[in-house]
């Protein structure tokens, strides 16, 4: 049987005379003799440098460092081992490792192991240790000046790099060891800073303002979209409109308002403006919890409150016209009305009032209400949210229809009450009518309705 001689003849090259001074320079070796050695051509490559700061996402207990081995000599189908042992290095205390076991089989002539270093008790401080083939195992050392390999371990954190200019200043804000951990956390890549960027060279480095702008809303919401038991404390700036972060609703925007309104980041940039002190993540619940104190801040909330009204009562109006019933389009367009509020409501003709399709349903309203004006309108509501209270009452349902497309007409809406809602509403706004002063008497008037 003819013997298996495959030689790695790369060795041979190795004897050639190199001219760079940080080329490690191999003896010649004996092709009838195996050996391991670690795998690098530069002299650079025999040290690995670990720091711990930039393995913080998920703060792991250990960090794999890849180490190659190579061997020189015959390839061979058999198990042969390699032993690895460590020593001090001078001025330094051992890192925590753990080195695997080694071997070559199936004709293997290269591997990378996998050396586990586990994470520095204390930062700051700087951990080394040699690993190197003492020649021990099956195979021996195979290359001099190529027997060892240095671990350098810390956990050192320093403001890096990319962590500066406009990114620092406009979306990330002032550096620190937390705030660094916590993106890393947040975004599960230790290498975050490097995706802010379209461009890093020697040179030069282009931020990429799209996804900084996506980092920033990322942390903001994470911080704000749910209420946390714990108040914010890192001070990420707070973006403005031309930079179109697309910011979540805060748990904030009307936990604290006396004037409830709709969010959208205009609105919210809006507001922002008026608080009179740059916001960031740590100070803006804060900023909103004193809002009813800042006239200036109450008042255009309540002008986003006016604006939600009546674009709610405009809805009612659309979908009526549409023939949809009550119950499937009142929560989508629903908005909370106030009687503090009810003069500065503008309120428009409701679909079924106005009658623009002739359905005939006007004819009664008209039974119910008589015709129609701005001050009997509000009238209405403001007996209305007295009688059912602002967060149960729904403007729409004093108008319980629903039109018939097919034959353009109209059929009472079950799903509001029908006719017995529209005469309990009668009955309550004719009360109060009747109840009130020569001066709303003279504004408007109500028929005379018996209501069984």
């Amino acid at each position: 049987m003819k013997k298996n001689n495959i030689y790695i003849l790369g060795v041979l090259s190795l004897v050639l005379s190199f001219t760079a001074c940080d080329k490690i320079e191999p003896e010649f070796f004996d092709g009838n003799y195996n050996g391991a050695y670690f795998g690098y051509d530069n002299s650079d490559d025999f040290q690995y440098n670990l720091n711990f700061s930039d393995h913080t996402s998920g703060m792991p207990d250990e960090v794999i460092v890849p180490v190659n081995i190579k061997l020189l000599g015959y390839l061979k189908e058999e198990k042969r081992t390699v032993s690895i042992k460590t020593r001090e290095i001078k001025g330094y205390e051992l890192p925590e490792i753990t080195i695997p076991e080694v071997f070559f089989e199936n004709k293997e002539h290269e591997k990378i192991i996998e050396v586990k270093v586990k994470r520095p008790t204390v930062e700051n401080e700087e951990y080394a240790v040699c690993l190197y083939l003492d020649g021990e195992g099956d195979l021996g050392s195979g290359i001099a000046g190529k027997e060892e390999f240095f671990i350098y371990v810390t956990e050192k954190y320093e403001q890096p790099e990319l962590w500066a200019g406009v990114l620092e200043t406009n979306y990330l804000g002032q550096w620190s060891k937390d705030k660094q951990i916590f993106i890393t956390n947040l975004t599960g890549d230790n290498d975050f800073l490097k995706k802010l960027y379209s461009r890093i060279t020697t040179d030069s480095k282009v931020i990429d303002y799209k996804a900084a702008t996506k980092q920033n809303a990322t942390i903001f919401n994470s911080f704000f979209t749910e209420e946390k038991n714990e108040p914010v404390t890192f001070n990420f700036p707070i973006l403005s409109t031309q930079d179109n972060p697309q910011y979540n609703e805060p748990y904030f925007w009307d936990k604290y308002s006396e004037y409830q309104c709709k969010y959208t980041t205009d609105r919210f940039f809006a507001l922002n403006s008026l608080f009179g002190k740059v916001l960031n993540t740590a100070n803006i619940e804060e900023a909103y919890i004193g809002e009813k104190d800042i006239k200036k801040v109450k008042d255009k909330r309540k002008e986003f409150h006016v604006e939600d009204v009546l674009e709610m009562l405009k809805n009612y109006y659309l979908y009526a016209s549409l023939g949809y019933p009550i119950q499937e389009y009142k929560d989508s367009c629903w908005t909370e009305m106030f009687n503090k509020n009810i003069n500065h409501y503008e309120v428009i003709q409701p679909y079924w009032w106005e009658d623009p399709d002739n359905t005939g349903a006007a004819q009664i309203v008209k039974e119910y209400f008589g015709d129609y004006s701005i001050d009997k309108y509000k009238f209405m509501i403001q007996h209305m949210i007295n009688n059912e209270g602002s967060q149960n009452f729904v403007a729409a349902k004093m108008f319980p229809f629903v039109r018939n497309l097919e034959t353009n007409g109209y059929e009472w809406d079950s799903t509001a009450g029908g006719e017995d809602y529209m005469k309990n509403c009668y009955k309550i706004i004719k009360m109060k009518y009747d109840a009130s002063s020569d001066n709303i008497k003279g504004k408007f008037s109500f028929p005379e309705k018996t209501i069984e």
